[in-house]
């Protein structure tokens, strides 16, 4: 096996996965990201794509010290507008761009814990077909507070069926922690119109197979910060992109004409919302 800074030293136009970066204003925290990433070790092949979306720090050049010119097997996507602002919500077009067998997601303020999370996650998924995706645990951190915390409940702490999946049956599936088969779809409206993806993608996915629960992984450590991307949003305004969330399931299910499972995410991700 070889670390992934060996690895994206060689071009390879058929990796076997493709990792995401997702970065804004994260000068502070890219490097240690980065080099989670590059410390991985692994068998597959690696294909590298950062998408930086307008940052107006020195998120760019931190970017560039750590991923040299040396690195060629690296996609960067500078954006020259940021589309968050514009309400574009680029995730779908990310995956798109994918052209390894595998994906893997992370925020430029989170980092990887353990390197060994592609190799395990890959290596299961490859002679699991019953899988559309694997998954590891989550520990939330602060600026304040480096303190390692467990983010996912032990109810989450287990395999999820197709079913489980489609259905909204599942929980702390976010997109740090996930590895996904690349299944070539086409994302419906609704996705794009919400905050946190992470919702939608096991739905997606749960088509085409259940998730496993890999603890052995690895750990995705989340930094909750005033300016992150989800942990930066005030209460107020979370609840409501949950209540936008889940009112985009419930329509995708019942213009795809799937009863069951619009009454499933009613329950499970708007009606705690009402009761409480």
């Amino acid at each position: 096996m070889k670390k992934i800074k060996e690895i994206i030293t060689s071009r390879n136009d058929n990796p076997d996965v493709s990792i995401i970066v997702f970065t804004y204003n994260h000068g502070n925290y890219i490097e240690h990201c980065l080099n989670s990433i590059l410390e991985q070790e692994t068998q597959y092949s690696v294909e590298l794509i950062i998408h930086d979306d307008c940052s107006t720090d020195d998120n760019l050049k931190k970017i560039n010290n750590v991923i040299s010119e040396e690195y060629i097997n690296v996609v960067k996507i500078f954006q020259n507008e940021n589309q968050l602002g514009q309400n574009k919500i680029v995730t779908g077009d990310l995956i798109k761009k994918c052209k390894g067998r595998y994906i893997s997601w992370i925020d430029g303020d989170d980092y990887w814990i353990g390197n060994s999370r592609i190799e395990k996650m890959v290596s299961f998924l490859e002679i699991n077909s019953e899988y559309s995706m694997a998954f590891h645990d989550v520990y939330s951190f602060s600026n304040e507070d480096q303190t390692l915390k467990p983010f996912n409940e032990d109810k989450s702490k287990k395999d999820y069926t197709a079913n489980d999946l489609l259905n909204g049956s599942f929980c702390y599936l976010l997109m740090g922690n996930m590895c996904l088969r690349n299944i070539k779809l086409d994302f419906p409206g609704e996705f794009y119109l919400v905050r946190n993806n992470d919702m939608f993608i096991p739905l997606f996915w749960g088509k085409h197979g259940g998730a496993k629960y890999i603890p052995e992984a690895g750990v995705l450590g989340y930094r909750v910060h005033e300016n992150g991307y989800w942990s930066g949003v005030n209460q107020r305004e979370k609840q409501i992109e949950q209540v936008i969330t889940g009112l985009q399931l419930v329509s995708y299910h019942l213009r795809n004409r799937n009863i069951n499972a619009a009454i499933g995410h009613a329950k499970i991700r708007l009606a705690p919302l009402f009761n409480s």
